[in-house]
C-alpha cells in the first residue's frame, strides 16, 4: 500500500471543490491505498458539475481486505453524485464490499448523457 489515505483524498476533494471546478476528466486509482468509505465519500461530494468522464478504481487485491474497505455506504455517495452531464464512466469494484443493490441503484440513476460504460 502507498501512504495515501482518507486525509489525502479529503485534500483532493477540497482542491476539486475550490481550484479544479473546470475539471472534465478524472481518473483515480484508490483501490490499493489506505482509503475507506469516508475518503470515497469526500471525493464523490466534490465531483465537479462539468465532469464528463470518470474512471474510478476501488478494487482490492484481496477479497478479505477489510482494513480499508469500500462498502455500499461509501459507493452509494459515488452513485448519487454523478454529474448530470457525465458521458463516460469506468469502474473497477473488484473485491470490494459493494453489493448488487447499490449497483442497481447506480444503473437506474445513470445520467442519460452516459454513452460509454
Amino acid at each position: 500500500r502507498t501512504g495515501v489515505g482518507d486525509a489525502g483524498v479529503r485534500a483532493l476533494g477540497k482542491a476539486m471543490s475550490t481550484n479544479l471546478t473546470g475539471l472534465v476528466c478524472l481518473s483515480l486509482g484508490l483501490g490499493e491505498v489506505g482509503v475507506s468509505d469516508a475518503g470515497v465519500e469526500e471525493v464523490a461530494a466534490a465531483f465537479p458539475a462539468g465532469l464528463l468522464r470518470l474512471e474510478l478504481n476501488l478494487s482490492k487485491a484481496l477479497p478479505g481486505d477489510t482494513k480499508f474497505h469500500i462498502s455500499d455506504k461509501g459507493f452509494a455517495k459515488v452513485a448519487r453524485a454523478l454529474p448530470r452531464g457525465l458521458e463516460g464512466l469506468a469502474l473497477d469494484l473488484t473485491n470490494t464490499g459493494v453489493g448488487d443493490a447499490i449497483i442497481v441503484e447506480l444503473a437506474l440513476g445513470l445520467p442519460d448523457s452516459v454513452g460509454e460504460l
